[in-house]
């Protein structure tokens, strides 16, 4: 399976936000939409894509191409990791991890619909479709003296869209996560019928084993 580490949404954006750079600064009744996830690429040239400019422009600009977004709203972070199929031995194969953030101002009141809006055009995105973006942004980057074949394996849209305000507080998570009750699995609990039923039906698989 893939070596990939922290290839999922979940704190995308502090490991992009360290540096404490790239936050916008809301004024008067706005607030923030901010947005993480994950997707990786197979490349021709996976240490060369990480490293060129026009590659990390062309990530940018055809993702916020494909979200609708203007392009300074979105911020990604490129590096590689090695994936390994077993396939009589064990081959590596180095792919491009991309690490995305989107943000952008609303106005507030209008966030919970805007947060729904941006989630479901993320959750469409195909990623055929987002690999020609890219490859067509890297190419209008580079003057057209850069190409390279991308693929876009996968692609994580955000499980949810932070509301922020001014002061950059997380004021609301768009969709809420609503935790089971307590003592109840998260499918659901187990009645004793359900016991009762299962014990019959192994009794009965015995026998027509026996």
């Amino acid at each position: 399976g893939d070596d990939c580490t922290d290839c999922d949404s979940i704190d995308v954006d502090r490991r992009l936000y360290g540096a404490g750079d790239f936050t916008i600064k809301p004024t008067g009744n706005q607030t923030i939409l901010r947005a993480g996830g994950v997707a990786t690429l197979i490349v021709s040239d996976p240490d060369k894509f990480v490293l060129d400019a026009n590659a990390k422009t062309g990530v940018q600009k055809g993702l916020a191409k494909k979200a609708g977004m203007a392009d300074a709203s979105v911020m990604v972070m490129l590096s590689t990791f090695s994936s390994r199929r077993l396939l009589g031995r064990q081959l590596a194969t180095k792919k491009v991890k991309v690490d995305y953030v989107i943000e952008f101002v609303v106005t507030s009141g209008g966030g919970t619909t805007d947060a729904d809006k941006l989630l479901a055009t993320l959750m469409a995105i195909d990623t055929t479709a987002l690999a020609t973006e890219i490859m067509t942004q890297i190419e209008v980057a580079s003057g057209s003296k850069t190409t390279y074949m991308v693929t876009v394996e996968t692609f994580t849209a955000p499980t949810a869209i932070s509301i922020l305000d001014s002061t950059g507080a997380v004021v609301d998570v768009k969709p809420k996560v609503v935790a089971p009750p307590a003592g109840t699995a998260a499918g659901g609990s187990i009645s004793k019928a359900d016991i009762s039923m299962a014990s019959i039906l192994l009794v009965l698989l015995a026998q027509v084993l026996a």
